[in-house]
């Protein structure tokens, strides 16, 4: 008889357990005029996608990690090397380890850049040149895959931005990087897979990307602009915001809503925003 009810006890537990299960996440951090964004399965698999300036990875990037109990990353991924993607990851790599990164190998010749590759060598992190059909690997995401850049790059830098293409529970995300009207011709003539249901929109808005054209291709229903309250670059661009009306996409950013998160649960999703009340200063 006790047996029995510890057994009820256990499976009781366990079934909590998995109902009270955290759902996935997807966050788009607030890190000011540049891109951070945070996967993280309800299996404990997590990935970064770049990581904001040095001063929003040590400022935001990492204590929100470090809160959000990310012991570790399975994988980070540097989209192209300007310092408002990459710079954050210093501090990032100073505090939390990190299992692989991938990179287009593009050069860049700055400090940032620099400093970055040589934490990365003393760490000894495997160094990945992420290539068109690559899958990476995450615990917990169904399927991660790099669409972008080709090689030998040819593209100036924000063209050559990695791409990938993301399902988690049957929801669909394109992360498309800094690239540029160049990039993303090349994508739809190469017949890349881009419909989503949600989209980072590239190079914060800007007005070099973000085509009509590539709007028909991913199709997608909500959007998300990555940008800084005031920034001098007018990002992001009205005409984006009219071609993004056009197509009925609910448009969320960074610099009106704060950090953006969207949790992914039995392949339901519910969007959560927060505002800090300080803000960063612009690179």
């Amino acid at each position: 008889m006790r047996r029995r009810v510890w057994l009820t006890v256990l499976l009781l537990f366990i079934l909590s357990s998995i109902a009270w299960a955290a759902p996935n996440r997807v966050v788009f951090l607030d890190v000011g005029q540049g891109d951070a964004v945070l996967i993280a399965s309800n299996q404990g698999g997590a990935m970064l996608i770049d990581a904001g300036t040095r001063s929003a990875g040590a400022e935001v990037v990492v204590p929100y990690l470090l809160e959000a109990g990310i012991e570790a990353l399975d994988a980070v991924v540097m989209t192209h090397p300007h310092a408002d993607h990459i710079g954050g990851l210093i501090p990032v790599l100073e505090s939390i380890p990190v299992s692989r990164i991938y990179a287009n190998y593009d050069i860049h010749t700055t400090e940032t850049y620099k400093e970055l590759l040589l934490r990365i060598e003393a760490l000894e992190i495997p160094f990945i040149q992420a290539e068109p059909g690559m899958e990476i690997e995450v615990g917990g995401i169904d399927r991660i895959i790099v669409l972008h850049p080709d090689y030998p790059l040819t593209g100036g830098i924000n063209d050559n931005s990695i791409v990938l293409w993301m399902e988690i529970d049957g929801i669909s995300f394109l992360f498309p990087g800094d690239i540029e009207t160049r990039a993303e011709k090349h994508l739809i003539a190469e017949d890349a897979y881009l419909k989503a249901h949600f989209i980072k929109i590239p190079h914060h808005g800007s007005n070099t990307s973000s085509t009509l054209e590539f709007l028909m291709a991913v199709r997608p229903e909500k959007a998300v602009i990555s940008c800084g309250e005031g920034n001098a670059y007018g990002h992001p661009d009205f005409e984006v915001l009219l071609r993004l009306a056009a197509f009925g996409v609910d448009v969320y950013r960074t610099d009106l809503h704060g950090t953006i998160t969207v949790l992914i649960d039995d392949g339901t999703v519910d969007i959560l925003t927060h505002k800090r009340a300080v803000k960063l200063q612009a690179p």
